[in-house]
């Protein structure tokens, strides 16, 4: 009913008009997916957000947001094979988790996240997920997944006018909003080129599991330090290594599971949880986190 002030007409202030919405109000979707049974999944997916623009003169696609997977389950000893638009989930989320994730909720033993190592991104959720391809080879209870990625993300430029020839050459955070509405914002825009690759060696059964798991990133930009007391221990730099053991233990009435993680700059981080029924109809739950302050992912 009450119109934002973003698409209202600017209005001069100190001399200067104030900043406003390029696009209109509204939200414009469109997704196409094909999937048959586990076999096969492919689509693409468009969005514009309110606020933004549908055609973007420096966009070379001319449209804000535009994804597309191919994904591949059960080719021989091949669980998965992703090609574009991918995520990948890793242990307990300490150094990869691109999936949807349920945190507390009523469901008290609902402690312990639960996804594939590689599944196809089809949201619009437009900062977290990869671009390029991986694949999970498997046999006899042991798996490799690997993956590469290659994407542009959008950083807050404190170096350059990302408007002009010059690329950027040091951003001061990354963003994760996807919106491009203002200015500053569509300045911001896919300016940051962003290397990730990664895996996981493992084996397991019904009963027990157990993963190694890492990944690499490499900015195209610097990430600068930030003077912020609360931001002293974030990452900064181009690029972070991080590292990690997952395992898991299932019996009859007991359930153990963790993630033991490491950054490159010596940081620690820590997940363990337990599920066990006591007696019918009364069930444990625990679960012990410890990230250490120096512990840094930009992933997890």
């Amino acid at each position: 009913l009450e119109k934002a002030v973003g698409y209202t007409d600017p209005e001069l202030y100190q001399g200067r008009l104030t900043s406003r919405y390029a696009g209109d109000r509204t939200r414009q979707y469109l997704r196409y997916r094909y999937q048959f049974l586990k076999g096969i999944s492919y689509g693409v997916t468009l969005e514009k957000d309110p606020g933004e623009q549908i055609f973007q003169d420096n966009v070379k696609l001319k449209i804000d947001y535009i994804s597309a997977h191919l994904f591949l389950e059960n080719k021989k000893d091949f669980r998965y094979i992703a090609i574009g638009d991918f995520e990948v989930n890793l242990g307990q989320g300490l150094v990869m988790w691109q999936s949807f994730g349920v945190g507390k909720s009523v469901t008290v033993n609902n402690i312990k996240r639960n996804a594939e190592v590689l599944k196809p991104h089809t949201s619009v959720v437009e900062d977290n997920f990869n671009r390029g391809a991986g694949a999970t080879f498997q046999k006899k209870g042991f798996e490799v997944t690997a993956f590469g990625s290659y994407r542009m993300r959008d950083g807050s430029s404190i170096a350059v006018d990302t408007l002009s020839d010059e690329e950027v050459t040091e951003i001061q955070s990354l963003q994760s909003s996807g919106m491009h509405r203002t200015e500053s914002e569509i300045n911001n825009r896919s300016n940051t080129k962003l290397w990730a690759t990664g895996g996981r060696l493992g084996w397991s059964n019904r009963i027990f599991s157990v993963y190694l798991n890492a990944t690499y990133h490499h900015l195209g930009a610097n990430l600068g330090a930030s003077s912020d007391l609360y931001k002293k221990y974030s990452f900064s730099g181009n690029s972070i290594f991080n590292s990690s053991v997952n395992y898991n233990y299932l019996g009859k009435k007991f359930n153990f599971f963790g993630e033991s993680a490491i950054s490159d700059n010596g940081g620690l981080a820590f997940l363990h949880g337990i599920n066990t029924r006591l007696t019918p109809g009364v069930t444990l739950s625990l679960v012990h986190r410890y990230y250490a302050k120096n512990y840094q992912t930009i992933a997890g």
